[in-house]
């Protein structure tokens, strides 16, 4: 199932849902369509993450990842919220980024169960 990106202008969030192995040519294709959903939004936006069906991804990926993460931290992002459900390697990979990217002090980042649990938190 291919990567699902979409913006909510009217809650200033951004929805990223990663299903199943992400491979390099679909990685690829993903930068400029965050790019371009995440440009729809205004600084202090807010980003839910749901890698429940991921799996494991190559370095080239996770370079993608961290690239798309320090992007968004330059964009304004000010909180990520992850649904992980029992995925921890993904969970893992993404809090490399983060460190990577340096979040620091200037993105809060929460870690859920589930989307119900992240929009639950989000409100």
């Amino acid at each position: 199932m291919p990567t699902t990106i979409r913006a909510d202008v009217a809650k200033n969030r951004l929805y990223i849902i990663l299903d199943g192995p992400i491979g390099e040519e679909e990685s690829r294709a993903n930068l400029p369509r965050i790019d371009q959903e995440a440009k729809q939004l205004e600084a202090g936006f807010s980003v839910i993450t749901d890698t429940t069906g991921c799996k494991p991804t190559t370095m080239k990926v996770k370079e993608d990842i961290e690239a798309v993460q320090a992007d968004l931290m330059r964009r304004g992002m000010k909180h990520v919220i992850r649904a992980i459900g029992n995925n921890a390697i993904s969970a893992l990979q993404l809090d490399r980024g983060a460190r990577e990217a340096g979040y620091g002090s200037n993105v809060k980042v929460d870690t859920v169960a589930t989307m119900a649990d992240a929009e639950r938190l989000i409100k």
